[in-house]
């Protein structure tokens, strides 16, 4: 008898949970997930920037999210500007390839104080 795995690039790659609209000045959380049989080897938060995506640096203080740990990687947004009110998308990849998850909305109100 023959047995065999298909391995294949990340799938079901989503993001859940943000209450909209966020205030200015408020934190937002992000949180994802995604079905893989092989151990992620990237996950990347990306936020839409004059038309082009561009990777989000979760090492600086204003985003905290999480690299390649865990089946739902979290992004966190501190203190929302107006120009955080944009899309963003999770990219997660495994030694096959990547895929990327549909694009979230995010929306900032209230004033600036």
């Amino acid at each position: 008898m023959l047995f065999c795995t298909f391995v294949a690039a990340p799938s079901d790659v989503t993001i859940n949970g943000l209450e909209n609209p966020v205030n200015h000045g408020s934190t937002a959380t992000l949180t994802g997930s995604y079905f893989s049989l092989l151990n992620a080897t990237m996950i990347e938060w990306q936020k839409l920037n004059n038309s082009v995506f561009v990777d989000i640096n979760t090492t600086e203080d204003k985003y905290v999210g999480s690299s390649t740990e865990g089946l739902n990687p979290r992004l966190v947004i501190n203190s929302i500007k107006f120009s955080d009110g944009t899309s963003y998308r999770l990219m997660v990849s495994n030694e096959v390839g990547s895929t990327i998850s549909s694009q979230m909305q995010l929306t900032v109100t209230g004033m600036t104080q």
